[in-house]
């Protein structure tokens, strides 16, 4: 991600926590080009631990958004997907075994915009330091 100069925030990657070497190439190497990289991935359970040894040494912030499963159902359906027949058991993996690292957010009742809005000004509490 790159913060502009109006403040908003641009991806730059994608990548997969656990099955990808990027995400601690990129959590070293974006601060010093003016980037802030961008992991956009399910990160849950023991996922969380291995993301953390990726990224060893490097500091970073950590974003959980957490809506109901109602919720996740109706926008999923809303998307065309079908991840909302799979998300009982998602929330359940992050509520009782994902480590409590980071900025964590009920997004139920937000826009996007307004989920963008609420990460921004809680950006400090997102922090891992290293």
């Amino acid at each position: 991600m790159r913060a502009s100069s109006a403040g908003s925030v641009v991806p730059l990657a994608s990548t997969q926590a656990r099955s990808s070497p990027n995400a601690g190439p990129l959590s070293r190497r974006s601060p010093a080009t003016g980037f802030l990289a961008a992991i956009d991935d399910i990160v849950i359970g023991d996922r969380v631990a291995h993301l953390l040894a990726e990224t060893a040494g490097s500091s970073f912030r950590f974003v959980m958004l957490m809506p109901g499963p109602e919720v996740v159902r109706r926008r999923e359906e809303g998307r065309g997907t079908r991840l909302w027949e799979h998300w009982d058991w998602m929330d359940d993996e992050i509520r009782r075994c994902t480590w409590r690292i980071g900025l964590w957010i009920d997004t139920s009742d937000q826009t996007p915009a307004e989920t963008e809005e609420a990460i921004l000004a809680r950006w400090d509490e997102a922090v891992i330091p290293r």
